[in-house]
């Protein structure tokens, strides 16, 4: 199953861990991400959480280049 394909099995917002997983990354890599802007995320508190279509895209338009 491709990276797209995991991705669009999600119902719910990912965390940290289950990217860094999908992307075979660090949760350190991840965090790092966040902290430059790098990756579209969803701030709440102090949590960051990721919606599973934005980062389809994300990934998609950096395969592009």
């Amino acid at each position: 199953m491709s990276i797209l394909e995991r991705l669009a099995s999600f119902d719910h917002a990912i965390t940290v861990g289950e990217l860094a997983e999908l992307l075979n990354l660090g949760r350190t890599a991840i965090y790092d991400m966040v902290r430059r802007c790098a990756i579209p995320c969803i701030r709440i508190g102090y949590s960051v959480r990721f919606d599973p279509d934005e980062i389809a895209k994300w990934l998609r338009a950096r395969s592009s280049k």
